[in-house]
């Protein structure tokens, strides 16, 4: 365990919510790990292989359309756990989780779950609520697509996935970002160049340079109704 990841998980709402004595024994199980950008922690149709904690960089969780096209469902950023849905159900990824940065890892086996729950087996109620977590989470998300006005609702992402600091790059396509805010590529190209001619971000060739973050969290303040 690196200096810090102790810390990052610390901060987790579930994890830390936990009762103790549960926390600290997936602690003891967990394996750590740092991966490039484009690291897959696991594909679409996978067999389980655990519950991942992302501690530092982003993750992308992936599905695809009929038609091939990629479509970016969740961009977890630390700490977010991903993989509970087939652990709890035993069946094959839903999904692809790709690194879209380079990662901190914090990663518990199915071997370390199972051991774990012969002599926990409460660990079965905590990983659900972790799923209860997630599942309001998208309700709020979807209630958020549905009533805000879509500029806010990039200005929001942006700030949110870049963490806020000047200078920082969102590496995501206009195709990736549209999936996101819930609107067409061509809404999408239309919000950011607004944003663009505002001095807030700049478009790179494939992703978005935030120059103004305060600016972009001031979006909210002029196009939200109280």
């Amino acid at each position: 365990m690196a200096q810090g990841d102790l810390a990052r998980l610390n901060e987790d709402h579930w994890l830390s919510g936990l009762p103790i004595a549960r926390r600290d024994a997936i602690i003891r199980r967990l394996t750590f790990n740092s991966l490039p950008a484009g690291s897959s922690l696991y594909r679409m149709g996978d067999p389980p292989n655990g519950l991942f904690a992302v501690l530092d960089g982003r993750v992308r969780l992936v599905d695809y359309s009929a038609a091939g096209v990629e479509l970016v469902a969740v961009i977890a950023r630390p700490v977010f756990w991903i993989g509970e849905v087939s652990v709890l159900d035993g069946l094959e990824r839903p999904h692809d989780a790709i690194a879209a940065t380079s990662v901190r890892i914090a990663h518990l086996s199915m071997g370390a779950i199972l051991d774990l729950a012969s002599s926990e087996p409460l660990i079965w109620r905590d990983i659900a609520l972790l799923s209860c977590i997630h599942q309001r989470m998208a309700l709020r998300n979807t209630a958020r697509i549905q009533t805000l006005p879509a500029i806010v609702r990039l200005a929001k992402f942006l700030v949110s996935i870049s963490g806020g600091s000047p200078g920082t790059s969102v590496d995501l396509t206009q195709e990736n970002l549209a999936q996101v805010i819930g609107v067409s590529r061509q809404r999408i190209n239309v919000l950011l160049r607004q944003l663009k001619d505002r001095g807030l971000i700049r478009i790179a060739y494939r992703g978005i340079d935030l120059l103004d973050p305060n600016g972009l969290r001031n979006i909210a303040a002029e196009f939200e109704v109280p």
